[in-house]
């Protein structure tokens, strides 16, 4: 973790924090988060702490996959699709995977099913927000959007 500072984001303070940055970072394993380095608005803030948030659940979702493999001999692509195939079997009375991995969120991190299921809507959700489509004109008619966009922006007074 990098100490709090309160300097502009000169040459120097960026050399200091690239080198340690570069002596911590050695495994892609690991999530190092920055705090403070430089002043954000809220909104970068906001997205900051999301995406951060994401990636320490995706860690977790990681650890849990693989465990859940080595316990019990089956794999899964992704957590959402071990947790809905838990979900689902048990809407249906087979809880036997929901208990396999109750049991294996109790073992990291003391995580219940319930909280497994926030996890999973909060990545769709985070999802939705940051793949939404983007609009990239066409590069043969951009002066025409460019244009019409301009005149739709304009305020008369």
């Amino acid at each position: 973790m990098l100490p709090k500072k309160r300097f502009c984001w000169d040459y120097g303070y960026r050399q200091y924090i690239q080198k340690n940055i570069r002596a911590a970072v050695n495994d892609r394993d690991k999530l190092i988060i920055i705090q403070n380095t430089v002043e954000k608005c809220f909104g970068e803030a906001s997205r900051d702490s999301i995406d951060d948030t994401f990636q320490i659940m995706e860690q977790w979702q990681k650890v849990i996959i693989k465990e859940y493999e080595t316990r019990y001999g089956k794999g899964y692509e992704s957590f959402s699709h071990l947790f809905y195939e838990a979900y689902n079997l048990s809407k249906e009375g087979d809880d036997e995977i929901k208990d396999n991995l109750s049991e294996i969120g109790e073992d990291f991190g003391d995580v219940t099913f319930d909280e497994m299921r926030w996890m999973v809507i909060y990545r769709s959700a985070r999802n939705k927000i940051a793949h939404k489509n983007k609009w990239y004109p066409d590069h043969r008619n951009f002066h025409i959007q460019h244009n019409e966009a301009l005149e739709c922006s304009v305020v008369h007074f």
